[in-house]
């Protein structure tokens, strides 16, 4: 797999941002959600799984967001 061999050093050079800002007043739950996700880079938007589940660090390791990958396939029961 690519995340098996790259990136060299292991981690993602992408950011995890776990805290996002507070919501403003008048939005829903729904709406912050959707906020939320403009902030993650990893999470795959098809899936009710969220990386930032998987791990706090800012820059995550490659094995964790492979270890992310194969549970979304296993919950979507994809074929890849």
């Amino acid at each position: 797999s690519f995340f098996e061999t790259y990136p060299r050093k292991k981690s993602l050079i992408s950011f995890n941002k776990v805290s996002v800002p507070d919501p403003f007043e008048s939005w829903d739950a729904e709406t912050y959600e959707d906020y939320k996700l403009r902030f993650d880079w990893h999470t795959m938007l098809n899936s009710s799984s969220k990386f930032t589940a998987y791990t706090d660090k800012f820059y995550p390791d490659s094995e964790t967001y492979r270890r992310y990958l194969h549970d979304v396939v296993e919950q979507h029961d994809l074929n890849v």
